[in-house]
């Protein structure tokens, strides 16, 4: 649970995949699982407030008498699992551990949970063996991810199609302002200043997830109609998911930088109900957000 480890878990307490009302629970299996559970607190101390995070003691080595011993017994017990992710810095470890992963899963039942391997250079390697781990019925068991040939690319680089939703989503707010005598916050994205950028980049990240968990599913790079209107159901849904993931982004920033817990975001239940539909209103925009962009 090194560098890699500690911001993928991150980036999944950030989107929080799980429904309304659940808690994203978090295994992590270390050989040192005291001391990276000290590095994580010290490093990300609100990680805690926001999932049950669990440090389990256990090397993932292939051949570890410990995947029988323990990681077995602990993913037995855990309840629905929505995926296993794997980052144990050498590509060899990583893929051998991947399937030893993959074959524990399918002895308790989890054929349908994913694996996520990180493989750094051996991109190919890794496909030859995603050819033989599918099953009829099953897809993206076994998925590779971070391989510097993926990182580097234009697209990561240059983050076109994350900033033209970002640039998408920042336009439709400004568009709500008009009339409301708020120049300040009536700017332009092409001077919108970085750190304000960066939210709109995280929401526009995090949306298609939401959005899916909403039952609005994405179909990417199709020419569009204009967007349909959701139904209530969805919108009330897609609001509160949408308030949920903003609040858990500024309570990490918050700690981070020492503000007072005074400013955290208020739970949706201790909104006002105007606060309600300024919400529900963007929820409800969505659909024709997206449709735009194809």
């Amino acid at each position: 649970f090194g560098a890699y480890g500690r911001e993928v878990a991150m980036h999944l307490i950030r989107c929080s995949p799980v429904p309304l009302g659940r808690t994203l629970k978090l295994l992590i299996f270390d050989q040192n699982a005291d001391e990276a559970r000290k590095r994580f607190e010290l490093a990300e101390p609100a990680a805690a407030a926001m999932a049950s995070i669990e440090f389990v003691n256990a090397s993932l080595a292939p051949g570890s008498p410990d995947w029988k011993r323990v990681v077995e017994e602990k993913l037995a017990g855990a309840g629905l699992l929505l995926g296993a992710v794997l980052a144990l810095g050498d590509d060899n470890t990583c893929l051998y551990a991947a399937l030893e992963m993959r074959s524990l899963l399918d002895r308790i039942g989890g054929y349908q949970v994913p694996v996520y391997v990180r493989l750094e250079r051996y991109r190919q390697l890794g496909e030859l063996v995603l050819g033989t781990e599918n099953l009829a019925g099953f897809h993206d068991r076994l998925q590779i991810f971070g391989t510097l040939d993926e990182t580097l690319s234009a697209e990561v680089l240059l983050g076109s199609k994350l900033d033209t939703f970002a640039r998408a989503l920042h336009e439709d707010y400004r568009r709500q302002l008009q009339g409301r005598n708020e120049p300040q916050r009536d700017v332009a994205w092409d001077v919108l200043p970085e750190h304000l950028k960066m939210p709109a980049r995280w929401r526009a990240d995090h949306l298609p997830l939401l959005m899916e968990l909403a039952g609005l599913h994405l179909v990417r790079d199709v020419r569009s109609p204009a967007g349909l209107p959701p139904g209530q159901a969805e919108i009330e849904l897609l609001a509160q998911l949408e308030h949920r993931r903003y609040a858990i982004e500024r309570r990490l920033i918050q700690d981070a930088q020492a503000e007072s817990r005074a400013a955290s975001v208020e739970a949706w239940d201790q909104l006002s109900e105007g606060q309600h539909n300024l919400n529900r209103q963007e929820a409800a925009r969505l659909p024709q957000v997206v449709a735009g962009l194809g």
